[in-house]
């Protein structure tokens, strides 16, 4: 295999449709994923069958990711992890929040999960509704990152702009076409994280 020869490669994209020669391949790469700087996951029809990454590639992109659950995630460390069609929720996120502000994705540059079960339910994330918490910035622990967090159509964007030193405080509340007397009902929230480290460096 070109993997095992220890050649780099841009992009691998992978539709898994669950044979045992898909199952043993992927076996095979999944330690050399280090070689990878763009892995695609298209779809993985056998969700019987789990899939062990015992490597990383750098970005990780998953189409079809409702089998990539929160253990998946917390022990992901890839710098850019884009998940759509996700089983995340509220639970989900306040724990993967919670892991960033105490130390955790130490790689973690951008984070993107679509999920219908991130939804204004009542069940908080970091003690707030989704309407308190798309006006926040948090901080690590330590104090080395800043995220920004809005709330768009169907999103939740959380961005660190120390690096830009722009201001913290452009956060957005747009709806596509809102009734003119009453507030939109929002069915679907997305998240972004994009996390970097603070610069000291104040000058533009």
């Amino acid at each position: 295999m070109l993997l095992d020869r220890q050649v780099e490669f841009e992009r691998i994209s992978i539709r898994h449709n669950g044979s045992e020669d898909e199952k043993l391949l992927f076996n095979q790469i999944s330690s050399n994923l280090g070689l990878v700087e763009d892995l695609r996951i298209y779809s993985v029809y056998d969700h019987s069958f789990r899939l062990v990454f015992t490597s990383w590639p750098q970005n990780i992109t998953i189409l079809s990711s409702a089998w990539f659950t929160l253990e998946y995630l917390l022990a992901c460390t890839c710098s850019r992890i884009t998940l759509w069609n996700s089983l995340l929720g509220n639970k989900d996120t306040d724990e993967i929040l919670k892991n960033w502000k105490a130390g955790g994705f130490s790689n973690l540059e951008y984070l993107y999960v679509e999920s219908q079960n991130i939804t204004n339910n009542g069940e908080l994330i970091l003690g707030m509704n989704l309407m308190e918490l798309a006006r926040t910035v948090i901080q690590t622990d330590d104090g080395s990152k800043n995220g920004t967090i809005r709330l768009d159509t169907g999103s939740i964007e959380m961005t660190d702009e120390s690096k830009h030193v722009f201001s913290v405080n452009s956060f957005k509340l747009h709806w596509s076409d809102p009734p003119a007397f009453k507030k939109p009902q929002i069915k679907r929230f997305l998240i972004k994280i994009l996390l970097q480290p603070i610069t000291r460096d104040w000058k533009r």
